[in-house]
């Protein structure tokens, strides 16, 4: 995962960054969906943050199944406070501690366990932080194309003013169509008004992701777009969950229960003391006097689990090697079941969008036209182009609304099953939106 992403993505990355740099406060970016995606996975805080939970993971596994330090021990005693015979004793003892079991193995392989879930942990990260990316470039593209209709209509509607009040000193308009019309201005630029201040917010959100600065501009490079032959999604079945980040990080996760059982059976006995120790002793030998004696010897510390076999810390392990199997299978269900419903909402939204795009638009542009020339022929009324000009809006915003549905959709069908589209796009030499 790591050379995939730093080298795949470096010099993108450096790009950007590079760019972003360059610029002052009110330069804008233009940013498409998956460069913000990379600067995401570049610099947001909290993958960095879970990219630290690795290291430490790392270096708990340097410290694991280590033998503890051995002990050096001193004794000296005297009979100075007592008959002051010039009696006295010399000991001196090394004493380092075994593992009866397998103890230090297990704790290393649950150490080498921990890196690779930290790991996992990242893949998922990852996973979860382009499907959020993403999504909140749909929100802000969807918001925009919004805006967009809305300054469309604004200007379309001070050309009607225009034409009208020319209409009314000639006689041929009145003053209440006029201020109709002024009245239909001032509703859409409060509805532009408030689409600037959800852009604004949804740029807040996208940097934040990005883990950029405030001030850095966002020019979004977004389009709308039906692709011209249906999405053909493979089906979620056992190879790709098997494969897929979450499932995978579950799985690891019930090994380590698992090793966690094996590794508190094991501390059910404690470690052995050996003891090496030499001794020198300077005693009354009557009737010679003072005599010296010494002694080497080894000594053994087996410790006996009568009252402590570590039944509980075994029966807890044991219960989170359960919670850990019905949390896989959860997650299994849990993707399967999002990946059959994204999949199929796909397919329903992507009819519903060529149904727009091949046949409503096209008939709502033909009709706005006609209904324009008509009411410069004085053939139809003010408020019946007012209908017309409303009615496309409503059109095209859920023309805006269905693609976005069906951007979000992918997404999630990509992220619940963990095929990355653009990345097989990438690969294959195609463009996406």
């Amino acid at each position: 995962m790591y050379k995939r992403f730093y080298f795949g993505h470096a010099l993108v990355c450096a790009a950007l960054f590079s760019m972003a740099g360059s610029l002052s406060a009110q330069s804008q970016v233009t940013l498409n969906s998956e460069e913000a995606v990379q600067m995401a996975l570049a610099n947001n805080p909290l993958l960095q943050a879970a990219h630290a939970v690795v290291s430490q993971a790392e270096a708990r596994f340097l410290q694991s199944g280590r033998l503890d330090n051995p002990e050096l021990g001193l004794s000296y005693a005297g009979d100075q406070a007592f008959n002051n015979e010039g009696e006295q004793s010399f000991g001196l003892a090394f004493s380092q501690r075994f593992p009866v079991t397998n103890r230090l193995k297990l704790e290393k392989a649950l150490a080498q366990k921990e890196i690779e879930v930290a790991r996992a942990e990242i893949d998922d990260e990852v996973r979860l932080l382009k499907k959020q990316v993403r999504l909140a470039v749909v929100a802000l593209a969807n918001t925009e194309a919004e805006l967009e209709l809305r300054m469309q209509l604004n200007d379309l509607n001070r050309e009607f003013l225009d034409f009208i009040e020319s209409r009314i000193q000639t006689g041929e308009a009145s003053q209440v169509e006029a201020d109709q019309l002024r009245l239909t201005r001032y509703a859409t630029q409060q509805e532009a008004r408030h689409l600037e201040h959800r852009q604004a917010s949804q740029q807040a959100a996208l940097r934040e992701l990005m883990g950029v600065e405030p001030e850095f501009g966002i020019n979004l490079d977004y389009a709308f777009v039906v692709a011209a032959s249906k999405l053909e999604l493979s089906s979620f079945g056992q190879d790709l969950l098997h494969v897929h980040p979450a499932y995978r990080l579950g799985q690891l996760l019930l090994e380590l229960s698992e090793g966690r059982i094996d590794s508190a059976r094991a501390e059910r006995w404690a470690d052995v003391a050996i003891e090496v120790f030499y001794e020198e002793e300077r005693g009354e030998d009557a009737p010679n006097g003072l005599g010296r004696d010494r002694f080497f010897g080894i000594g053994i510390s087996v410790p006996l689990p009568l009252h402590d076999r570590n039944q509980g810390n075994i029966a807890e392990q044991r219960a989170l090697r359960g919670e850990m199997q019905w949390r896989l299978q959860a997650t299994a269900s849990r993707l399967r079941i999002e990946a059959s419903m994204q999949r199929k909402l796909v397919h329903a939204v992507y009819e519903q969008a060529l149904e727009y795009e091949s046949e409503v638009l096209a008939l709502v542009e033909r009709n706005i036209a006609a209904m324009q020339e008509a009411y410069a022929n004085g053939q139809i009324s003010l408020t019946e182009l007012f209908q017309a000009q409303a009615q496309r809006l409503k059109i095209q915003s859920t023309h805006i609304e269905v693609l976005s549905e069906l951007a979000n959709a992918r997404i999630n069908w990509s992220a619940a099953t963990g095929n990355d589209l653009w990345t097989l796009a990438t690969a294959a030499g195609t463009q996406t939106d």
